[in-house]
């Protein structure tokens, strides 16, 4: 008799989520959704690698690399609501210094070599989760509490990035009660990231 049981528990378990995944499936296809176009920019499907060669050769400006990816975040933030807080005038002031830099150097030469050498990513954009700590903005980590609570000091992970020339273009949102970095050496000395 158990085994009856359990094969109608089954038939009725099997009949219960097929109509419910049916029922979600008719709901959703009458729903018309927002698509994001793929990227019309070619320099956005370039490798942090491939823009630093083009940038060593002169066949690219950081200026041009940071527009590119503005744009993109325009085009998308509607659709994906990814990007909380955008800092592209300083991005673009900080692309403008790099570039600066660069044409004083000949292209592909030893003086190249050795800003890539001591600033390996000189002039490329880069986001952060709204979980990490930046000097001056406002950090929630998705806690609608946290608004309003300005960062104080820069975490080490971030400085290191900016130390190597990238440039901050957007701080991007994270999930309700993002479990992600506050301060560095939160448990122990050696421990400076904490993953969710």
């Amino acid at each position: 008799m158990s085994g009856f049981l359990e094969v109608i528990k089954f038939l009725f378990s099997l009949l219960y989520f097929s109509l419910v995944d049916f029922g979600f499936f008719a709901y959703n296809a009458f729903i018309e959704r927002k698509r994001v176009s793929k990227p019309k920019n070619p320099i956005l499907l370039l490798s942090a690698s491939q823009l630093i060669e083009k940038l060593k050769a002169k066949e690219l400006k950081s200026v041009d690399i940071i527009k590119a990816y503005v744009k993109r975040i325009d085009e998308v933030n509607d659709i994906i609501n990814a990007a909380v807080f955008k800092n592209y005038a300083k991005a673009l002031e900080l692309a403008q210094k790099c570039d600066e830099q660069l044409e004083l150097s000949e292209a592909n030469s030893e003086d190249m070599d050795k800003i890539y050498t001591s600033k390996p990513l000189f002039g490329i954009p880069f986001t952060v989760k709204d979980s990490m700590e930046i000097e001056g903005l406002n950090i929630t980590c998705g806690i609608p509490a946290r608004k309003g609570i300005i960062a104080e000091e820069t975490t080490p992970a971030l400085k290191n990035i900016q130390n190597a020339g990238a440039i901050l273009i957007a701080v991007t949102n994270v999930p309700e009660l993002w479990d992600g970095v506050f301060k560095h050496d939160l448990w122990s000395h050696q421990q400076s990231l904490r993953l969710s």
